[in-house]
């Protein structure tokens, strides 16, 4: 019995079909060229645009749909499914996947060499030294050793490099991991850092910590402070040094009303010997700490409740 079906991908209008025999081991024959439009078409200014996620003989559905989940969560648009023991778009497999268009555009190919054929770097995940190969202890110390593995932001959206500067994450079976003749085909090899009550992770999460850790590194090394104030909600960024500067005149005037005086600091001469009042330290607190819009509110209005009480008691 031969089960067909096929998948379109709806911004590159990429078709592609896939042939299972009878619920063994799937057959699936997509050439690197239709993967790449599919890639391409899906690509807009993604984080990790560069970045090629790489199964190699997953024998979980649930495992490929998790993957994919996470690789949509941090903007990695290129997943690879190594010789499969699984249909890899199995009905638990696109559960789990969330809707994630990944599950239309992956690639599954026979061998890991067809995968990382037009790669630049790769980097092999394993939990085993060995004798003949230098295994870096995290992806911190492998990218402080090679920092061009994973190049800038502006350079990744370069047309060149987009191209033939792919880097591909490599991760193994989950009972076995990669074997050492795939480890020998990735230009280097990585451990995860883990704890020892149970160091080893499930293939998904190992791919989502790794994800995350590349995502949080070119989001922080590319214009962060724009990063921060894209994703951090207004009333949680730091306030305008003209509304702060509002606030402190409002401090005096409360201050004054209350009569502990409105000067910053007395005694002295000119710039020596002075000491600081309360309203001087108030202003110094307020002028050093990054106050956001929120909590401005809030002091503003505690001001003003104090000053309505000062006044009601003066009269």
């Amino acid at each position: 019995m031969v089960t067909c079906w096929r998948a379109f991908v709806p911004r590159g209008h990429v078709h592609i079909a896939y042939t299972i025999r009878s619920c063994r081991k799937p057959k699936v024959s997509v050439t690197a060229a239709i993967a790449d439009t599919a890639v391409a078409a899906r690509q807009s200014n993604l984080m990790l645009q560069d970045v090629r996620v790489v199964l190699t003989s997953p024998k979980s559905p649930g495992n490929i749909g998790s993957v994919a989940r996470c690789a949509e969560n941090f903007e990695v648009s290129d997943l690879w499914v190594v010789d499969p023991r699984c249909d890899p778009r199995d009905g638990e497999a696109h559960m789990l996947a969330c809707g994630s268009p990944l599950m239309d555009t992956m690639t599954t190919v026979p061998t890991l060499q067809e995968a990382l054929a037009n790669t630049s770097a790769s980097i092999g995940f394993t939990r085993r030294v060995g004798n003949t190969r230098l295994v870096h202890a995290s992806l911190s110390q492998l990218l402080q050793a090679f920092p061009n593995t994973l190049p800038d932001l502006a350079t990744a959206r370069d047309s060149s490099w987009a191209s033939e500067g792919r880097v591909a994450l490599v991760f193994g079976r989950e009972e076995s991991g990669l074997t050492a003749n795939e480890l020998s085909l990735c230009t280097h090899s990585c451990s995860i850092l883990s704890g020892p009550v149970q160091p080893s992770l499930n293939l998904s999460h190992a791919v989502c910590v790794i994800l995350a850790q590349l995502f949080e590194q070119r989001t922080c090394n590319h214009d962060a402070d724009m990063a921060a104030a894209k994703q951090v909600p207004k009333q949680h960024q730091p306030a305008p040094r003209s509304d702060v500067e509002s606030l402190i005149n409002r401090w005096t005037e409360l201050t004054d009303a209350a009569g502990l005086g409105f000067a910053d600091s007395v005694g002295g001469t000119g710039s020596h010997g002075r000491k600081r009042r309360t309203a001087g330290h108030v202003k110094a607190v307020l002028s050093r700490a990054q106050v956001t819009v929120q909590e401005l509110r809030v002091l503003h209005g505690l001001c003003s409740a104090l000053l309505e009480k000062v006044r009601q008691t003066e009269l």
